[in-house]
């Protein structure tokens, strides 16, 4: 279960930081993770054959865009797509063409307007259902994903690329049936073409199975993904849920004691990590234990395990800051694996950061996702997502780009590949708000949450005015303790059991 990039910490809009990596070594990404983004790429070039019963073929000149596309030629493709629209505006597979090049520029604005239109042009056209279904994924907006996906296999069930993201769309929604049916007949329909993706269709499938005595799957495979997770869980909207946005099917049992181990890190890490978590432990009836009951001393795991030492296990690799999902720590990620990285660079230098990270981190662990990707947050409309018409890319001594000469500013998808290295794909998957549905656990947007992001003004539309900024904060909020008391009720302990 190693795929992807890594996450990094909360402060993430102000500090340069390490890539991200959402879970273990490489973990999935987003609502494509299963696959790399080559293959999700790929998939976008695929040319899908036409039910319109508007008419019967493709225009010469969208046919021609498609096999430049697919043959990597993208300017001579957005031609012969623009001059096809140019001479039909309800061409909608030259829509669905730019919105495939839109895409992977990074515009999902520019994606998600072309893909629309291609369905509203003409609602029967596979390809413009098609790529407004990737386009969708990548948004978040699962269900609107799943829907034109269920309408794309209707008219042509032998698109292995469509099956895949309809897998990912039911994993991402919590349907793990479905989800496992579309990873098989993925894995059915590839097994002579392309073996290796096949076999990796047969692993999520795994992963995802709801069946009695499954291998892997003991729980469900897309909430070990940190950043995408909100439709997979059961709750109330009502604001006394707390203030934050949980996994309930991530949850640990209320008042259960959970045991932390070591994987490097000196004594003095070690011990400022074992003093700063029990801070969850004041509000809320869980507890913490890192202490080895045998030795007397930390709790450690190997890489070597082959039973679990610890239900969270901390690894301190270079590689940012991440954590899975409550248990998915000991029901996906196996016990010779580590659950949590924090990043030890600099950490006496960053101070308090460090130490909100480290409670950031562990509001992961007990099952809390990203405040700032609430659906009221205006993830997707507040920020400043492309760079200002005409921006020359221009670095300051850090390598970070910034104003250009004639104060044009970039976009967060540029702006994030010099100070994260994200794609535009991974940025969106870690800032997009979630779609607001009946299976949220979701309470009052909450911008001083330790769960939120701080936001760099200049990334937002109306800068600090802005109803999506937020300031630093290195400390529980006042709805972060109201919220783990709603999960986690009952009796609290000030020790957290260390």
């Amino acid at each position: 279960m190693k795929e992807g990039k890594r996450r990094v910490g909360r402060k993430s809009m102000v500090l340069m930081q390490t890539v991200l990596c959402l879970c273990s070594g490489l973990l999935p990404v987003s609502a494509y993770s299963t696959f790399d983004d080559g293959a999700k790429t790929d998939a976008s070039k695929t040319l899908l054959k036409s039910t319109s019963k508007s008419r019967d073929t493709i225009s010469a000149l969208a046919a021609s865009g498609w096999k430049k596309w697919s043959a990597g030629d993208s300017k001579g493709a957005w031609q012969d797509f623009t001059q096809a629209i140019a001479q039909n505006p309800g061409d909608a597979d030259a829509r669905s063409g730019r919105a495939s090049i839109y895409m992977a520029m990074g515009n999902y604005n520019g994606a998600s307007s072309e893909a629309n239109y291609a369905v509203f042009a003409d609602p029967d056209n596979l390809q413009g259902r098609f790529m407004r279904a990737l386009v969708n994924s990548d948004i978040n907006k699962f269900a609107d994903a799943r829907d034109d996906l269920k309408f794309v296999l209707t008219a042509n069930p032998d698109v292995a690329d469509a099956h895949i993201s309809l897998a990912e769309a039911y994993r991402n929604l919590g349907d793990r049936r479905g989800a496992y049916n579309e990873y098989m007949t993925a894995a059915r329909l590839l097994a002579q073409t392309n073996p290796k993706q096949a076999k990796r269709c047969s692993y999520w499938a795994d992963v995802v199975n709801p069946n009695p005595g499954s291998i892997v799957g003991r729980d469900l495979g897309p909430s070990i993904v940190v950043e995408n997770l909100a439709q997979v869980y059961k709750a109330s909207p009502k604001p006394e849920n707390g203030r934050a946005i949980f996994a309930q099917n991530a949850k640990w049992p209320v008042g259960h004691t959970i045991k932390v181990a070591f994987n490097g890190g000196d004594p003095e890490l070690r011990k400022v990590i074992a003093d700063t978590v029990p801070e969850w432990s004041k509000y809320g009836n869980i507890k913490f234990d890192f202490i080895d009951p045998a030795t007397g001393k930390y709790r450690e795991w190997s890489t070597t395990d082959t039973k679990y030492n610890a239900d969270i296990r901390i690894g301190f690799g270079k590689d940012g800051y991440w954590s899975v999902i409550g248990q998915q720590s000991i029901s996906v990620i196996r016990p010779n694996e580590k659950s949590m990285n924090l990043d030890p660079t600099g950490w006496k230098e960053i101070g308090t950061y460090f130490t909100g990270t480290i409670l950031h981190e562990f509001g992961h662990a007990l099952g809390f996702l990203h405040e700032h990707q609430h659906p009221f947050a205006g993830g997707m409309t507040e920020i400043r997502w492309q760079d200002d018409f005409g921006y020359v890319p221009t670095r300051d001594n850090r390598g970070v780009y910034m104003a250009d000469s004639a104060g044009r500013l970039p976009g967060l998808l540029s702006y994030f590949v010099t100070t994260q290295g994200w794609s535009p794909d991974l940025s969106y998957s870690q800032i997009a708000t979630y779609e607001d549905t009946d299976q949220l656990a979701l309470g009052p947007l909450d911008t001083s949450s330790i769960m939120q992001y701080a936001q760099t003004p200049f990334l937002l539309k109306t800068g600090k005015a802005s109803p999506a900024y937020a300031d630093e904060n290195s400390v529980l909020s006042p709805g972060d303790k109201v919220a783990i008391q709603k999960q986690y009720p009952g009796p609290t302990t000030l020790s957290g059991g260390h």
